[in-house]
């Protein structure tokens, strides 16, 4: 992959690159890796070529040439109850073509799920609405331009609401700009684009992102010993009720609204009891709250005599179309999986002889009705915020914030950052989660926990370097380089630990450029010239490493094609430099 010095305000986006930028030693300026975006067939995909020709309906529903589209059909459990109709009746016609088939494409193609298709048509309405109010006279896709752009981009900047929802709404038309240009290379004006940044916003972390996807383990040990009491407490009820049924009906058969009561108490302790079980198994497997929910009535697969000790969970993989799949629990974890299995089937087992034959959970309503247990209902008895739910009856909060946010899918989160912390690859944690590609997963890691995990385990090992690696072990230690007043903080507060690219650093910053001169990959032991601040393990020096075979690669290449190339020099430059600081490293030379 080339890397490029050039200028910040370069429009890549308008060329079509990919760009990723890293700090260059030289003169402060920006490295540019630049890479070329895959341009996607559109041809390739039969399913989207047939539908936009009429010939297929989705869903038996609809086709391409319908005005409103029904999706109820693709609907999970989580989206049943909005999102599921795309209607284009708003959109002018010269365009709505166009749109049609840019939904169409993600539908088809990308296969986004509902709620995204029914943002990308709200963010289409308001496009279409800046055009019929800002340029009433334009009627063909050619007529847009780089003024279109810039106008709606304005336009979007000045509606009357925030800022995520203006992202929401600028992003999917730059997308949709893009798939213009690429279908309708002969038509559209490639002036037409609209930046990737928004006024300079990016997308704002939710609440849970700027927390803790993954549910930290002191979380998940808590639920664990909540729900042990939970279950202890509902079988108690079960029992007691049934005593109060028995002697509502032998002796007491003219009290109907105290039997009517008990009955009641008692179907709502056996869902409840449900519920626990589906808990336990979305925390053990990680899986999708939506697929444990409509797993089958027997879902374990027992492992083989040379596969380790534990147990498989199948489920239907809906999302990623992937048909069955399964899942390995180990020991002990895998105990609590069967118990939950077992106990589920028992509570339901004569529900089981309806039409739900092959659920394994399923509720029973108050007049006897048996049904699915869908995703509300869980969430609901789950985190419900008025007091009733699992999490606020059992006070079980480790943020103050996070029981705002607190739902299922951290566990899937939490298994991928065990699955980490545990040695596994990033492969292998992408086919046990079963996404499409590694960057879904890598978002699904608690990167603190991993970090917080590797740097515990070089403090232990003894491999910690650095000029404050005294201070890690005995904060009673007096070092020269820092002041009174630091020391006394550290040892009040303790160090702050960042990672960064070379390393850790314990300067007490949180925002901002790093304000001291010299760079933390030049190690020394305090003298002049140093990083104080600076601390390392072997695995990070051979960050440095890898970056120069990554440069001689480069450089073997531009040798080969052209040796007296401004580029070669570059890349010897940029060698050298970087070897000289290993050579420090290697040697503990004070710079």
């Amino acid at each position: 992959m080339k890397r490029l010095y050039v200028s910040s305000n370069y429009d890549f986006d308008a060329i079509g690159a990919i760009i990723r930028t890293e700090y260059s030693p030289f003169n402060g300026r920006k490295l540019i890796q630049i890479s070329r975006k895959k341009t996607p067939n559109y041809g390739e995909n039969k399913a989207y070529r047939k539908f936009i020709e009429n010939d297929l309906r989705l869903g038996d529903s609809f086709n391409f040439s319908d005005e409103v589209w029904d999706l109820h059909y693709r609907a999970t459990q989580a989206t049943r109850g909005y999102g599921n109709v795309l209607d284009f009746t708003d959109i002018p016609q010269w365009i709505r073509p166009s749109i049609k088939a840019f939904l169409a494409w993600r539908l088809a193609f990308e296969k986004s799920a509902n709620g995204v298709l029914k943002q990308t048509i709200t963010a289409c309405e308001k496009f279409a609405k800046y055009l019929t109010t800002y340029h009433p006279d334009m009627n063909s896709i050619s007529e847009l331009d780089l003024g279109i752009a810039s106008g709606f981009a304005n336009y979007v900047s000045g509606l009357q609401t925030n800022e995520v929802m203006k992202f929401k709404l600028y992003s999917p038309v730059r997308k949709f700009a893009n798939f213009l240009k690429e279908k309708n290379k002969h038509i559209v004006s490639p002036n037409f684009y609209l930046l990737h940044r928004f006024n300079g916003y990016t997308k704002p972390k939710t609440l849970a992102e700027k927390k803790k996807k993954a549910a930290p383990p002191q979380f998940v040990n808590q639920l664990w010993a909540r729900l042990e009491d939970e279950e202890e407490q509902l079988w108690k009820a079960l029992h007691r009720i049934d005593e109060e049924y028995i002697s509502s009906i032998k002796y007491r058969k003219s009290k109907a609204k105290k039997l009517e009561s008990a009955l009641i108490q008692r179907v709502k302790a056996s869902n409840h009891l449900v519920y626990c079980q589906a808990l336990k198994i979305i925390i053990a497997t990680g899986r999708r709250s939506s697929h444990v929910l409509l797993c089958g009535r027997n879902p374990l697969i027992p492992t083989k005599e040379d596969e380790a000790k534990g147990i498989w969970f199948q489920w239907n993989e809906t999302k990623m179309k992937k048909a069955m799949q399964k899942v390995f629990v180990p020991y002990p974890l895998s105990e609590d999986v069967i118990q939950a299995v077992r106990t589920a089937q028992e509570l339901t087992s004569d529900m089981a002889l309806s039409e739900l034959e092959t659920q394994l959970f399923i509720k029973r309503d108050t007049k006897g009705k048996h049904m699915k247990i869908s995703y509300y209902d869980m969430k609901n008895w789950f985190s419900e915020s008025r007091g009733q739910g699992f999490l606020k009856r059992h006070k079980i909060i480790y943020d103050v914030d996070m029981e705002k946010v607190a739902g299922f899918h951290q566990f899937r989160h939490h298994r991928a950052t065990a699955l980490k912390l545990g040695g596994a690859s990033i492969g292998t944690i992408q086919a046990d989660l079963k996404h499409r590609t590694v960057n879904m997963t890598d978002v699904y890691m608690d990167r603190d926990a991993i970090a917080r995990d590797k740097f515990e385990t070089l403090v232990i090992n003894g491999d910690l370097k650095g000029y404050m690696t005294e201070l890690v072990y005995n904060k009673e230690v007096k070092l020269d380089a820092l002041s009174t007043v630091e020391l006394e903080s550290f040892r009040e507060i303790g160090l702050l630990v960042q990672t960064t690219r070379y390393g850790y650093c314990t300067m007490p910053l949180t925002k901002g450029p790093c304000p001291y001169e010299n760079k933390c990959y030049i190690n020394c032991d305090g003298g002049e010239g140093c990083c104080k601040y600076h601390l390392y393990g072997p695995e990070d020096v051979t960050v440095m490493v890898n970056e120069i075979d990554v440069y001689a690669e480069d450089l073997a290449k531009e040798l080969e094609h052209n040796p007296e190339s401004i580029m070669a020099q570059h890349y010897k430059a940029i060698i050298a430099h970087k070897q000289s600081l290993l050579n420090e490293i290697d040697q503990k030379v004070v710079v």
